[in-house]
């Protein structure tokens, strides 16, 4: 029997410089949001040559269900996140 399975690839073009920052933000915050949601990284990469700046997030939903919901959890849980991140970080 075939696994069902959803990949949300997002890709995102950051203003020069920033790539650091943004990968530490993911790294400490994002990564452990989604992965309490089930969550799966299926894949994260940035540019090093051509259109620089960019990072490119592959996320493992286990059905489109979990897409739906889980989405929504997430963007509830990261709003409060990012605040309390950008506090840290001054």
């Amino acid at each position: 029997m075939w696994e069902t399975l959803i990949y949300d690839m997002r890709t995102y073009d950051l203003k020069p410089g920033s790539v650091p920052e943004y990968m530490n933000a993911v790294e400490e915050v994002a990564l452990k949001i989604r992965q309490d949601y089930g969550i799966k990284l299926a894949g994260w990469s940035y540019t090093d040559i051509g259109h620089l700046n960019r990072i490119v997030h592959i996320w493992r939903y286990r059905d489109y269900s979990h897409f739906e919901e889980s989405r929504k959890k997430c963007a509830l849980t990261q709003s409060g996140a990012k605040i309390i991140y950008r506090e840290s970080k001054t």
